[in-house]
């Protein structure tokens, strides 16, 4: 049984008397108190819990990583061995303890030491104390024989070989029947996850929801990968169904965001398959407007870019077309954002089949259908419709359809609503105001337009998608206007980003 804080702080007390070394320390912690090294390390410092969590987001911003805020719940889980810890951290936990992995319980030193010098703290992922692998204490190891379930049987049969009736079990059979019924009830009722982690992956996933709008898209990828990669291992564990579905919720928003950030980063082909990611952990969970969320994203930033990038106009506004109309009729009814996003989106796939009434009907249902949303649903993040982002919907489709005064009014209502931070969207919004200029005929200013707009952004924020839409204005000159000088001008900066 662990024992409480006064033990360690006995054994502190007496480690600062002898001049014992941290290490000394930490592995009688372990071993009088039963805790894991992980624990005992904070303790042999005399932390509490909140105090080596704030140590620790101050250590990863001194690395230049970013910070966990594990807070007190998040570093007790990883203590306790509720949670796994990711690779990254383990860095920031040596530094932060002033040890090794090994000895905060992560592996083992296999070095070669002294002979008969025993370890000093327990392997958390090892073999068991029965000494070497294909002993009966490999038992203890649930890992290993989960991953070879021949050899467990063979151990299971070797620990409880050769009783004798009437003599009870031995504590090492006893101990290996416990484990398979513990595995037994942990397949059969998985423990729910603490309301905290899923608490703190909400925050997490809003946090990028909003950072899309913001950050350069390749540090914001980084970031997504990483935070996915957790999110997987936490889906990977036997989880309650209640939990269960949350993750897939979770998993769609953040696959989804990373189709976006693809995209952004000109590589639509990767951007799709993230898309049909999104779209199977959606309709696992079930939720119908994440799922309508996730095909108008998939239309919109999946879809129909694929245009810019050589395929076929007709047959992808069909396929945006389709996506659209399911994301329409599973939000029917239902005051969110995906709903109104769909039918703006309509409209834009309706615009590269030059089908004029149908893009203008959808753009009218759109602000119908965003009329009715509350505030909640139109803040400006990436999981919301803010009316600047349903403006520059509309200005697109309206751009191409060759109705400029509509699409003017679209553009100057969309960029005032833009807050200083965000560059990429309102970027677009400019480029349509060039293209405007162009099908108006000021062929120049249209020409000088787009370089002005991508030249006044930092460099590390003329994103891949930003050039595709520049040269889709320069693809839209008409004939008689492609040898101007402007329109030289033009290609010229267009091939100095190749």
């Amino acid at each position: 049984m662990a024992h409480g804080r006064a033990c360690a702080a006995r054994i502190r007390e007496l480690a600062q008397r002898a001049g014992w070394p941290l290490v000394r320390t930490a592995a009688e912690i372990v071993a009088c108190c039963q805790v894991t090294p992980l624990r005992a390390w904070r303790l042999a410092h005399g932390w509490p819990l909140e105090e080596a969590a704030d140590r620790l987001d101050e250590v990863c911003a001194r690395i230049g990583l970013r910070q966990p805020h594990l807070g007190k719940a998040g570093l007790s889980c990883y203590e306790l061995g509720k949670h796994p810890v990711p690779m990254w951290l383990l860095d920031p936990l040596c530094r932060l303890y002033q040890t090794r992995p090994d000895w905060l319980g992560f592996g083992g030193d296999y070095s070669g030491g002294e002979p008969g010098e025993r370890p000093l703290f327990p392997v958390l992922a090892g073999p068991g104390k029965g000494g070497e692998k294909g002993s009966t204490g490999d038992l203890l190891n649930r890992t290993d024989h989960q991953e070879d379930p021949m050899r467990r049987r063979e151990l299971l049969r070797t620990a409880l070989a050769g009783l004798a009736l009437g003599s009870g079990l031995t504590p090492q059979a006893a101990h290996a029947l416990e484990l398979l019924r513990q595995d037994a009830e942990h397949t059969v009722r998985p423990p729910a996850l603490e309301p905290t982690t899923l608490d703190e992956w909400e925050h997490i996933v809003e946090a990028h929801g909003y950072a899309l709008k913001t950050a350069p898209p390749l540090s914001l990828l980084g970031e997504l990968a990483a935070d996915f990669a957790e999110l997987q291992a936490l889906a990977q564990r036997g989880l309650r169904l209640h939990d269960r579905k949350h993750v897939y919720y979770l998993s769609a928003q953040l696959a989804g965001l990373m189709g976006v950030t693809l995209l952004n980063l000109g590589e639509p082909r990767d951007a799709w398959r993230w898309f049909n990611t999104a779209q199977a952990a959606a309709e696992e969970n079930g939720d119908r407007a994440l799922r309508g969320w996730v095909l108008t994203r998939k239309a919109i930033s999946g879809a129909l870019p694929r245009i810019r990038y050589g395929a076929d106009p007709v047959q992808t506004a069909r396929l945006a077309l389709r996506l659209t109309e399911q994301a329409q009729a599973l939000t029917r009814n239902i005051p969110c954002a995906a709903h109104p996003m769909a039918h703006a989106v309509e409209a834009s796939a309706r615009s590269w089949l030059g089908d004029r009434p149908g893009a203008l009907a959808a753009i009218n249902r759109a602000r119908d259908a965003f009329a009715r949303l509350d505030a909640e649903e139109t803040r400006a993040s990436s999981f919301c419709y803010p009316e600047q982002q349903m403006r520059s919907h509309f200005s697109d489709s309206l751009t191409r359809l060759g109705l400029t005064r509509e699409a003017r009014r679209e553009q100057q209502a969309a960029l005032p609503l833009y807050s200083p931070n965000e560059t990429l969207e309102p970027t677009i919004v400019r480029m349509d105001q060039a293209e405007c200029l162009i099908k108006d005929g000021d062929v120049t200013e249209g020409c000088r337009s787009v370089i002005r707009v991508i030249l006044d952004l930092p460099e590390e924020r003329r994103a891949p998608t930003l050039w595709s839409h520049a040269r889709r204005v320069a693809k839209s000159l008409p004939q008689e206007a492609q040898h101007t000088p402007a329109a030289r001008d033009l290609r010229e900066f267009l091939a100095s980003s190749r």
